[in-house]
């Protein structure tokens, strides 16, 4: 038997409304509220449970919804430790970075979007932060291409002994 893979979504930062309360950094809920990890799951075409399966990981790189002048340092930091818990944890196929902080944090410079890139003993990649205020997020064919690399990362963290995935409609 298999175990069970999973990915780690890492974002920029918490909400003014989450930051005391990590456990929802991240987190779908499927109630309509437009924040990003609701955004993601309805981009993605995953169900949500199948979603919080495959990013059982979930947080943020600043712990804060307040700017600061020292900010990317703490960021760094919180990505230095994401990737050695990666590394040893053979179940994490890799990291998804949201947005440039989260970018910049895992030091993937100007790699491109949605291409998983080896760093430090795991795989890294980043897409824009899917806020809704991102321009990206509006140009032909990027959602079906973050829809791809999402049912991807689903495709590798799939088990044997698990039902095959369901999509939304």
């Amino acid at each position: 038997m298999n175990e069970t893979r999973y990915y780690a979504l890492v974002g920029e930062r918490p909400s003014a409304a989450t930051a005391s309360r990590p456990d929802l950094w991240m987190t779908p809920d499927e109630a309509g509220a437009q924040h990003s990890a609701n955004r993601l799951l309805e981009i993605s075409g995953l169900r949500l449970g199948e979603f919080l399966r495959i990013f059982a990981v979930r947080t943020n790189v600043l712990t804060s919804a307040e700017k600061g002048r020292h900010e990317h340092v703490k960021a760094v930091d919180v990505a230095r430790r994401l990737l050695a818990n990666a590394a040893a944890d053979e179940r994490c196929a890799g990291i998804l970075a949201l947005g440039i902080q989260a970018r910049r944090a895992f030091g993937l410079g100007f790699a491109p979007p949605l291409l998983l890139v080896p760093t430090a003993g795991t795989r890294v990649a980043w897409m824009p932060h899917p806020s809704g205020h991102c321009r990206w997020w509006n140009l032909p064919g990027n959602c079906d291409a973050v829809m791809a690399f999402l049912r991807g990362c689903a495709v590798a963290c799939s088990h044997l002994d698990a039902p095959p995935m369901q999509t939304r409609r």
